[in-house]
């Protein structure tokens, strides 16, 4: 089971939790957040496993989506914040340009580990097909954030 809140020197990762903000905003809960207190940055990771024709869509869906809470973040905590729109396609399609959004992930990430993390989330029994909670699941594990035991 992954913490909901992970803290490690200057980094803290929200995993699956709201944002508040001093205004409403509706999409205020991405999959991941990733603040760097040292750098002054945040990153917003939502992830999607869409059907490959979709995925252009969803990635422009994923940028657009966070764009107000990107704004309020940079305001409220005076961090530069970007949104990653972790996508790759139900078939392993992974589109032009998404390594340069993996690579704003702190750590060794690549795309090849995301399609782990895609064929993991397709293969565990007991997952409905397509549940991204266990995808944020494994991203998360990836970025080597395991509870304590």
């Amino acid at each position: 089971m992954v913490q909901a809140v992970s803290e490690k020197d200057d980094i803290t990762i929200l995993w699956d939790m709201s944002v508040q903000t001093d205004r409403e905003i509706k999409a205020n809960r991405p999959d991941i957040v990733i603040k760097n207190k040292k750098e002054k940055s945040c990153l917003l990771i939502d992830m999607a496993i869409p059907t490959d024709r979709n995925s252009s869509v969803k990635v422009t869906e994923k940028l657009s989506k966070y764009k107000d809470l990107e704004i309020d973040i940079e305001r409220m905590w005076g961090m530069k914040t970007t949104t990653i729109p972790g996508v790759i396609g139900a078939l392993g399609l992974v589109k032009k340009g998404m390594d340069k959004y993996i690579q704003k992930i702190p750590g060794d990430t690549k795309i090849q580990e995301l399609h782990k993390i895609r064929h993991t989330a397709w293969d565990v029994p007991h997952v409905k097909k397509g549940t991204i909670h266990q995808i944020d699941f494994n991203l998360v594990l990836t970025l080597g954030l395991r509870t304590p035991r």
